[in-house]
């Protein structure tokens, strides 16, 4: 594959292409979204597993700071929304049941079947 989150963050700060480097794309919904999916390091099989929804107009990078912490002790999944950091960027309208659409195809792929939820802005509509 020659499309990489690598590839797609080439040109932007080091920080954004250390991040790239912590994730994947996966195909949702006819899309391809940049994901982060972070084992915790010490489980703790009581906390379910967070879902980070980031807000407008920004990305998962606005949780680089915040992942290794929250993995301590729980798994950690982030992504970006269509349109936004390094998913696709679609010539369509994007809509608030386009992401949440995204959303659901991630928690079904990755088998999150209960979950925490962690969001602000735009995430928080999703």
């Amino acid at each position: 594959m020659t499309d990489t989150p690598e590839a797609r963050a080439a040109g932007c700060s080091p920080d954004v292409v250390a991040w790239a480097g912590r994730g994947r794309l996966m195909p949702l919904a006819g899309h391809d979204v940049f994901v982060v999916d972070v084992a915790a390091t010490d489980p703790d099989p009581a906390l379910e597993p967070v879902l980070l929804l980031h807000g407008f107009p920004t990305s998962s990078f606005d949780y680089a700071d915040a992942v290794d912490h929250l993995a301590r002790r729980r798994r950690v999944v982030t992504l970006d929304f269509a349109g936004f950091g390094l998913t696709d960027k679609p010539d369509q309208h994007y809509t608030m049941g386009l992401q949440a659409d995204l959303v659901v195809a991630l928690t079904a792929e990755l088998g999150l079947d209960r979950l925490a939820l962690g969001s602000h802005d735009m995430g928080d509509t999703v």
